[in-house]
């Protein structure tokens, strides 16, 4: 995948420059998650959805979609928003929100008739990070399900077979620590996946775990769980499949769960 590739093309490049201070940057600008983003936009053309309907467009990091949740309005990663469904601003009446005089764009019948997507990766300090990081996602969907029920909701989340090691970036060098426990990533986005148009609270409707061994020449991703035995990445009777949380499928399948439920051309060609 070339934008997997040009993930790490980024990271030798600043960090073989600017060590630490060109990771960090690196990370600042946005310029390692913009290309998982332009991994999922693609995704979607591919599969005939109109791209003026696409925010923020492909190529292009702004504008991003705020939309109001129960607890908290978020600048969303990406919003495929419907062609034919007119918004209906309304005054923000519930939650916390509601004290702060906000207004919701957009109105709920609108929202509920698109498709949102986070995108996200870990690339570093990925082991004490990992219960806050799945709080986060958990918290992510249950905020926009609180308003929006029926919404489409999809989670394409990047992680390195091998933690980059920062510690050795002060001296340009790119190096990786330990191997990171895929089985719990594999099982925590099963267990938040509906797998359908019909999800509980905490659920997306799909989700895209990349998952991506950085320290090969040229990355590998994962598409098979027997490709990840092969590679004593996981137990040789480790039971969960991560083909059907495989980004290869992802925007073929959310647009299947959308049509369940909404007039899928108001989306696509």
């Amino acid at each position: 995948m070339e934008n997997i590739n040009n993930i790490k093309n980024i990271i030798i490049d600043k960090v073989s420059s600017n060590g630490k201070e060109g990771w960090t940057s690196a990370i600042r600008s946005s310029s390692l998650i913009n290309q998982v983003h332009e991994l999922t936009k693609t995704a979607f053309l591919n599969e005939e959805v109109l791209p003026n309907l696409i925010f923020p467009p492909s190529g292009q990091s702004k504008p991003e979609l705020k939309i109001a949740g129960f607890l908290k309005a978020k600048d969303q990663d990406i919003v495929i928003v419907p062609k034919n469904i007119p918004t209906n601003p309304r005054p923000i009446s519930w939650g916390p929100l509601k004290f702060e005089s906000q207004i919701d764009k957009y109105g709920e019948a609108y929202i509920n008739s698109s498709i949102i997507v986070n995108v996200r990766s870990q690339l570093s300090s990925i082991s004490k990070n990992t219960d806050t990081l799945f709080e986060r996602t958990f918290a992510e969907a249950v905020n926009l399900r609180e308003i929006y029920p029926n919404v489409i909701l999809g989670e394409v989340y990047m992680i390195p077979v091998k933690a980059f090691d920062q510690s050795k970036f002060d001296d340009n060098i790119i190096a990786f620590k330990e191997r990171v426990n895929l089985e719990k990533y594999i099982s925590f986005f099963h267990s938040i996946t509906a797998n359908g148009s019909t999800a509980l609270p905490y659920q997306y409707n799909r989700v895209a775990l990349l998952i991506v061994d950085f320290e090969k020449d040229t990355p590998k991703v994962y598409e098979t769980t027997q490709e990840l035995i092969d590679d004593g990445l996981v137990a040789e009777d480790f039971p969960l499949e991560i083909a059907s949380i495989s980004i290869n499928s992802f925007a073929e399948n959310i647009l299947q769960d959308y049509s369940e439920i909404n007039d899928l051309s108001n989306l696509i060609h």
